[in-house]
């Protein structure tokens, strides 16, 4: 359920879901909040030593000393729920959560201005998994050109193997490479659904499994046996 400016409305979302599975709001709410853990962050697969890994894509970049920015919109308790629930938050402090609560296109430019107030010579790369988003990035890239932010672009996709995190991060030492010889500085925007969390997964796998169950058990059915 989205609301009047189109955002995702996750209290609406449980009400409705509730109503339709003759279940208390509370109980849809706890259920679709336990499928969000960290085994929801997308995740990072090499080969080290002829020996297959897979890492959090946020902690990659902890460890390749990116420190990204988080950028998403939504209900405020429902975003920060989903951060402290996938532990995001292990790696992303406080100041670089940005959550808006509609639209946050408007958001982009106050964080853009933090980040170029110096006048330094800045690569700001910005990851989102919407094209309509990353058309809007492509127009603001030239209104920041002549501040001394060169904006990058990635169309992050999940489910494709040439666009999902392993393609991104692979892309991203190359583009940190380049960042390094030309003498720039080097900033990370990452949105959060769709990129750094796989939250359709979660919801529709787990949320669903366990508001299946519960709705089969009754509304007396215990939430922690999900």
């Amino acid at each position: 359920m989205v609301n009047s400016t189109g955002v995702f409305d996750f209290n609406t979302s449980v009400a409705q879901l509730g109503e339709y599975l003759f279940l208390p709001p509370e109980r849809v709410k706890q259920a679709l909040t336990n499928a969000i853990t960290p085994e929801c962050l997308s995740q990072v697969v090499q080969d080290i030593g002829g020996k297959v890994t897979r890492t959090p894509l946020l902690q990659a970049l902890t460890r390749e000393g990116i420190p990204p920015h988080l950028w998403t919109e939504g209900g405020e308790e429902w975003q920060r729920t989903k951060i402290i629930k996938s532990g995001a938050d292990t790696y992303v402090p406080e100041n670089r959560c940005h959550i808006y609560s509609s639209d946050k296109l408007h958001g982009l430019g106050p964080i853009l201005s933090e980040i170029g107030k110096d006048k330094k010579n800045r690569r700001v790369i910005i990851v989102d998994d919407k094209w309509s988003n990353i058309e809007k990035i492509k127009q603001l890239a030239n209104e920041y050109g002549s501040s001394g932010i060169e904006m990058v672009d990635y169309h992050m996709k999940l489910n494709d193997p040439q666009a999902d995190a392993t393609a991104f991060f692979e892309w991203l030492l190359k583009q940190k490479y380049e960042v390094h010889e030309r003498g720039q500085e080097f900033e990370l925007i990452l949105d959060f659904d769709g990129v750094v969390i796989n939250t359709d997964e979660a919801i529709q796998g787990k949320g669903v499994d366990a508001l299946v169950r519960l709705s089969s058990q009754g509304k007396q059915g215990k939430i922690e046996d999900l």
